[in-house]
């Protein structure tokens, strides 16, 4: 009976570390998701409250400095600003270009994207907001974060939440996007 027990505590104890280990990533990758996803929607409701391209990326990177990034479970994050798109006619004074006003410090991501003012995916004229799906002025925003999970679970040979990062099986890459409307618009001074 001795002998029994002591099989039974073995196989036991070897599942209970499986189902550990399993835990532990899926905990890693859900924080990191809603990490990913918490700092997308406040640099898109920062961006969204500027009236100028230039001003929404820093603001945009000024909310995403709010959600420090320890190095060690998110190994990196960044936000860029995919559009913006005010529906300036120029009538009154044209709202200036990304990368052309005193405030503009040139980082949009890792490879300081320029924002477009249009939508692919919208159909019609992308300056009139009647002819888009948009119900006014709005800003997209996507961050990216990078998640380290501590331990690759392999169980003969195969492993299990291996990530989609390359060269790396621990590294998984969360991306989120917002959309927000844009709350002031362009005015001179």
């Amino acid at each position: 009976m001795a002998g029994l027990s002591s099989l039974e505590l073995a196989s036991t104890a070897f599942i209970l570390v499986a189902i550990s280990i399993f835990s532990i990533d899926a905990l890693f990758l859900v924080f990191g998701a809603d990490f990913c996803d918490r700092t997308c929607k406040d640099c898109a409701r920062a961006a969204g409250q500027m009236s100028t391209p230039d001003d929404a990326v820093n603001a945009m990177n000024a909310a995403a400095a709010g959600h420090p990034v320890d190095g060690i479970l998110i190994t990196k994050m960044y936000p860029e600003l995919l559009f913006y798109q005010d529906y300036n006619d120029g009538s009154k004074a044209e709202t200036p270009p990304y990368g052309t006003t005193k405030s503009y410090l040139g980082k949009n991501g890792p490879n300081n994207i320029k924002p477009s003012d249009q939508d692919k995916t919208d159909k019609g004229d992308p300056n009139n907001p009647e002819q888009t799906n948009s119900p006014g002025p709005y800003v997209t925003v996507r961050t990216t974060a990078y998640v380290h999970i501590p331990v690759t679970l392999t169980f003969f040979h195969a492993k299990f939440f291996t990530g989609n990062v390359e060269n790396d099986p621990q590294l998984f890459r969360f991306q989120s996007s917002y959309t927000f409307p844009i709350t002031n618009t362009y005015v001179p001074n």
